[in-house]
C-alpha cells in the first residue's frame, strides 16, 4: 500500500523485463501507486516513462497521491452502483416470478366457474350497486 518511484526500471529487482523483451517497449522510470478507499487498497496504478524527464520527482509523486483519491471515489462509486443495479435486477425478477406464478390460465378459471351453483336463474350483475332491500320484522327478528 505505498507508493514507489523506480528511477531506473532494468536496475530494480522487483521489474520483470519479460514483457519489454515480447513487446519491444523500454521501460525506462515508473511510478507505482495504490488506490484505496475507507476499507484499504482497493487498486494500483502505475505511470511509465516520464516524459519530459529522466525520472519522477517529489511533485509527481504528490499529484500521483492526489490523482488515486479520485480514482478510489471513482471505483468505490462504481462498484456501488453495480450493487444497486443487482439488486434492482433481483428485485424486478423477484417481481416478475410472483406475478407469473399469480395468473390464472383461463382454463382453470372457466372450469371453476362451472362448478359454482347459484341458487338464482341469472347471474347476479355485480356492477350495477342495486341490491334487494329486506324488511325486518321487528318481533321476530326474522327476515
Amino acid at each position: 500500500g505505498k507508493l514507489l518511484n523506480i528511477k531506473d526500471a532494468y536496475s530494480h529487482p522487483l521489474f520483470y523485463r519479460g514483457v519489454d523483451d515480447d513487446t519491444g517497449f523500454i521501460t525506462r522510470n515508473i511510478l507505482c501507486f495504490p488506490i484505496k478507499d475507507d476499507t484499504g487498497v482497493i487498486g494500483i496504478a502505475q505511470l511509465c516513462n516520464k516524459a519530459g524527464g529522466k525520472y519522477f520527482t517529489r511533485h509527481d509523486e504528490e499529484a500521483a497521491l492526489s490523482f488515486s483519491v479520485y480514482c478510489g471515489i471513482s471505483i468505490s462509486n462504481s462498484l456501488l452502483f453495480k450493487k444497486v443495479q443487482d439488486a434492482q435486477y433481483r428485485s424486478k425478477l423477484a417481481s416478475d416470478l410472483m406475478i407469473y406464478h399469480m395468473q390464472v390460465p383461463q382454463t382453470d378459471l372457466d372450469n371453476a366457474l362451472k362448478e359454482i351453483k347459484l341458487n338464482c336463474d341469472t347471474p347476479p350483475c355485480f356492477d350495477s350497486l342495486l341490491f334487494p332491500t329486506y324488511v325486518v320484522d321487528e318481533e321476530s327478528k326474522t327476515v
